[in-house]
């Protein structure tokens, strides 16, 4: 635990040096959203692209470390299970972070297509977290109250993230212009399918 801990602190770090070493090559504005045909068509200021994603690091750090006491209490497995989902999740941040730095820098890079790859990595890290969290000591959680609901909903969302994972991966073999679209749909209809799932089990416990 303590280890996966200090990993979070180094990511978040390492973000911030970043910043600082690349922040005098950044122009006054720099790009943080392209179109499917790869073209800017969003831009920040030079400071909110430097430091914007680094705060946001800490902050999710901070929240992550104060909630996993309240949520898995002295389950070690699914406290260590918490650390890895959070440094997954700054994992992903400090990637992003990262490219939109070098592309600012006038490093030419591939935004859409290293985002999709990242996403579709990101997923299935996920997944198989969620398929590691153990039910012997009570999980807090919405619609969650008996082991068999908690267990049906895991299973669902494990086999929804990989879907969703193996899809993006996939994704990157399709033109340009339908990277995206393929990319929303996934996640899009997985979201609603895990919502529309978990509403389903909710349902049925409270009848019985």
């Amino acid at each position: 635990m303590l280890l996966l801990r200090k990993v979070s602190v180094y990511l978040c770090l390492f973000s911030l040096c970043m910043s600082v070493a690349l922040y005098p090559l950044l122009p006054s504005h720099v790009a943080t959203h392209w179109n499917i045909n790869g073209t800017a068509d969003e831009h920040t200021t030079k400071i909110m692209a430097g430091f914007l994603i680094p705060v946001l690091m800490v902050f999710l750090f901070k929240v992550s470390d104060f909630t996993m006491r309240y949520i898995y209490g002295t389950s070690k497995r699914n406290c260590t299970v918490h650390a890895i989902v959070t440094n997954t999740v700054l994992s992903f941040l400090l990637f992003i972070h990262v490219l939109i730095l070098l592309i600012g820098a006038g490093i030419f890079i591939d935004f859409q297509m290293c985002l999709l790859a990242a996403a579709g990595a990101f997923f299935l890290v996920l997944s198989w977290c969620f398929a590691k969290i153990q039910t012997r000591e009570p999980v807090t959680a919405p619609f969650v109250s008996t082991e068999t609901v908690f267990q049906k909903m895991q299973m669902h969302t494990v086999r929804t993230f990989c879907f969703i994972g193996f899809g993006l991966l996939v994704s990157l073999i399709l033109p340009q212009q339908w990277q995206v679209y393929t990319a929303i749909c996934m996640i899009g209809f997985g979201g609603i399918f895990i919502i529309i799932m978990t509403l389903y089990y909710y349902t049925i416990e409270n009848r019985n």
